[in-house]
């Protein structure tokens, strides 16, 4: 319903984070609970609940993350279009099944569109969302020099926006849809008192097929692994991204405590491809400053994942 500006998590608007991640949506939704004065049983939302990160749509077509590495393309796909497959973050979801399923495509030209590859080839293609930069000025107290900074705004265009897949508990469905529709009202982001970050929210499914013969597991959300999950899984055989958390508490209840900045932490991005097929069960963290002795309420992030059984032919 408006644009939307998710912070790098330093004083800067005039870039943008390019994606909403799942730790972030998560995290949103239990300041929400909180601040609805239901500060009990945050632990179960962030433990029993699991969100993917936020995927574009445009209209009924959805996207899905590319898989970490390179695309399983034919050779002539490869030699023709390298540079514009090494763009490529998103792939449609129908395609994306034949990617996951270990079957090599063929892409010809008008199936790239920047970011996107699109299942079939299209005259024009014009992406869901898009960057612009606008003036700002920051009025100081009394007597201080006001000074303009820029601004990064994502537009959606109309018929498209963001979507993420949910695992939920049946007892907690209910609340977490509430939940879901209140952070639509309050917007998610920065500047949501200008309204930014504001969006309706629907409730559906998406089918995705089970890949016969998976060999490795992708991440379709940030994964905190914990212990356990390392354990099982072979690095040096995996593909994938580690992303740094942390940031200002910016969504704190308290306006005090809005300018404490978090502890920061690693963690596997969207997309990665993790030696065999393992239900990651994933970690909770408290990213509450050191420095506050424990007055200052926890700040927890959200580390469980959605994973995908795939195939893949890679050593």
């Amino acid at each position: 319903m408006s644009p939307m500006h998710i912070g790098l998590g330093r004083d800067s608007y005039d870039v943008a984070a390019p994606a909403l991640h799942s730790d972030t949506i998560i995290a949103a939704l239990a300041a929400l609970k909180a601040q609805s004065g239901n500060a009990h049983g945050i632990d179960e939302l962030m433990r029993q609940v699991a969100v993917s990160s936020a995927f574009p749509y445009a209209g009924d077509e959805l996207f899905l993350p590319k898989p970490c590495g390179r695309l399983p393309v034919s050779k002539q796909s490869e030699e023709q279009y390298r540079k514009r497959l090494k763009k490529v973050r998103f792939v449609s979801r129908t395609l994306w099944q034949s990617l996951v399923a270990g079957d090599p495509i063929d892409v010809e030209e008008k199936q790239l569109y920047g970011q996107f590859l699109l299942q079939t080839p299209a005259d024009s293609f014009t992406a869901p969302m898009v960057h612009a930069t606008r003036q700002r000025v920051q009025v100081g107290a009394e007597g201080d020099a006001a000074e303009p900074f820029t601004f990064d705004w994502t537009f959606f265009r109309p018929g498209c926006g963001l979507y993420c897949l949910l695992s939920c508990p049946d007892e907690l469905l209910g609340e977490v849809k509430s939940l879901f529709a209140l952070l639509g009202e309050e917007g998610i982001g920065s500047d949501r008192t200008v309204g930014g970050g504001h969006f309706e929210v629907e409730f559906g499914t998406v089918d995705l097929k089970d890949v016969a013969g998976a060999n490795a597991t992708m991440l379709l959300s940030m994964c905190l692994p914990s212990e356990d999950d390392l354990k099982n899984v072979d690095l040096e055989a995996s593909r994938f991204e580690l992303v740094q958390r942390g940031g200002f508490m910016a969504g704190s209840s308290v306006d005090g405590y809005r300018h404490l900045r978090k502890k920061s932490i690693m963690m596997f991005a969207p997309g990665a491809v993790l030696s065999g097929v393992h239900t990651l069960s994933g970690k909770v963290a408290d990213l509450r400053p050191d420095a506050t002795d424990g007055e200052v309420h926890p700040v927890y992030r959200g580390g469980r994942p959605i994973c995908f059984p795939i195939k893949t032919n890679e050593q």
